[in-house]
């Protein structure tokens, strides 16, 4: 099967992300990476400190983006979920979509045309009785979206008022809000570039065998590209070229992707993980532990609370320390002890992956 691998940002693909976030979330969020935090096994401030770059990235094109929409009433109608994040915004079909580089690339009408086919193709995929002649009948049906929406709809396939000609302008206006501001992450998308060069893209996820996915599908050809803004490891598509051929659109979160590749596999992590579970077999290391996890401590006082010589003590935490399972703090003539709630954390994660579940919390 031939694998292309694409190395240039697609600003389509992003614009398409752009509206949609800035269209269901509050401004208050816009410093926060696209990410689901709960997911990573990592303190959020651990993973945005090691992030920056790509928080300041995030919040410059959303700030900018929002501002622009405001000059675009009805638009936002088209990125909005109905009723609840679940379900999917007017043009979600369009957003992980197989795109050239950028809307220049494409005609007013040529664009036009593909928005209109495509939504057709996924109505009807989804049971819905719509036809090239988009009907106020047709569209009442659309229970997915509110009356609103349904209007917008119409509104953007017959080009009402010039409204898929401001669609066109609103994604253009912000594919060049991406470009203004992707100096600040180039050096994060080199390392990514080169570090992804080589992956097996087949073997990204081990829960999720996409080499049978793309078998089942009967796809010879695979491009993948990394979409800055998506919030999960990698999603996938199946598109159509102009012969009809089925090919596959393999996306991959940068964001994720960085965060997420710090985890080994199980049998990488499991020499690591049973020296460190070996050490709380034993009573004396593992009360130190759950006098830990209450608060901070100093030698003297865990000696005091589990009846233990010092030197016994001593001894312990030190091979606690040299697993990082606990923290030390010098604070005036004492030495303070603390959980390491990350690295415990950890050992958390490996079991719940032992155990056939997901990393998450």
């Amino acid at each position: 099967m031939n694998v292309i691998f694409n190395t240039k940002i697609n600003y389509l693909n992003e614009a398409l992300l752009l509206a949609t976030y800035i269209c269901n979330t509050s401004e208050e969020k816009d410093a926060e990476l696209s990410i689901e935090y709960n997911k990573i096994g990592v303190s959020k401030a651990t993973i945005n400190q090691k992030n920056q770059e790509f928080i300041m990235f995030l919040k410059s094109i959303r700030f900018e983006a929002r501002k622009l929409l405001k000059n675009f009433l009805g638009i936002d109608l088209l990125f909005q979920n109905f009723e609840t994040h679940k379900t999917p915004e007017v043009v979600y079909f369009l957003t992980y979509s197989k795109f050239k580089q950028s809307i220049k690339e494409y005609s007013h009408i040529e664009l036009f045309y593909k928005i209109k086919e495509d939504f057709i193709k996924n109505m009807q995929a989804l049971g819905f009785d719509i036809t090239e002649k988009f009907t106020f009948e047709e569209l009442d049906k659309l229970s997915l979206f509110s009356e609103q929406q349904r209007y917008a709809i119409y509104k953007l396939i017959h080009n009402i008022n010039g409204f898929f000609d401001d669609v066109y302008d609103l994604l253009l206006k912000l594919e060049n809000i991406i470009k203004k501001h992707e100096h600040i992450i180039r050096e994060n998308l080199k390392t990514l570039y080169s570090q992804m060069e080589n992956i097996n893209f087949m073997d990204i996820n081990p829960e999720i065998n996409l080499k049978s996915v793309i078998e089942s599908y009967e796809i010879d050809y695979l491009e993948t590209t990394v979409f800055l803004q998506f919030t999960e490891f990698y999603g996938f598509s199946v598109v159509f070229d102009n012969k009809n051929e089925k090919q596959g659109f393999l996306f991959l979160g940068a964001i994720p992707f960085l965060v997420y590749n710090e985890f080994k596999p199980i049998s990488e992590e499991q020499d690591d993980m049973l020296t460190k579970f070996t050490l709380l077999s034993d009573m004396t290391r593992f009360n130190i532990l759950i006098l830990l996890s209450k608060r901070a401590m100093f030698g003297r006082e865990i000696s005091e609370k589990l009846s233990v010589s010092s030197g016994t003590i001593s001894y312990h935490l030190s091979n606690l320390l040299q697993e990082k399972m606990i923290n030390s703090e010098i604070r005036g003539k004492r030495i303070y002890y603390s959980i390491n709630s990350l690295e415990l954390n950890r050992m958390s994660l490996f079991l719940k992956h032992l155990g056939g579940n997901d990393y998450d919390q």
